[in-house]
């Protein structure tokens, strides 16, 4: 993995950086960092190390208006599983590396392009209706 490229999920901000020396910052207690290859690409799931770092713009904001900033339930429509963290590193490994699964980042292309989870395809929420196909055709 001399030239894999890391991807840090820190507070939901997927963040690039070379990889280094042993992490402080680690997933789990037993876990530093993932490594997975997703279609030929080597990538490392692992947290940000740096202990100054802090939230911006409108992710720091802790006290905002509801609606349109209202708490959602865990489950956001009946048939839908919440997922966290470890549950997406586990489907990463077990299905989209080998080619088994899917993983949908349904947030807007602008958003999509400042930084997604590797392997993942964007359909945009806008987008999805019942007609929507679940894998592109080729």
């Amino acid at each position: 993995m001399q030239h894999a490229v890391r991807y840090m999920i820190a507070a939901g901000i997927i963040r690039m950086a070379s990889i280094g020396a042993a992490q402080d910052v680690r997933l789990t207690p037993d876990i530093e960092a993932v490594a997975i290859d997703i279609n030929g690409s080597s990538i490392v799931i692992a947290r940000g190390q740096d202990m100054d770092a802090a939230l911006s713009d409108e992710f720091a904001k802790t006290s905002r208006p509801c609606p349109e900033f209202c708490i959602q339930p865990m489950v956001p429509a009946a048939g839908v599983t919440p997922v966290a963290e470890l549950e997406v590193v586990t489907f990463l490994q077990d299905n989209v590396a080998v080619g088994t699964g899917l993983l949908v980042d349904a947030r807007l292309p602008e958003w999509f392009t400042q930084g997604a989870i590797p392997g993942a395809v964007n359909i945009p929420f806008v987008e999805i209706t019942r007609k929507t196909p679940i894998r592109p055709k080729s």
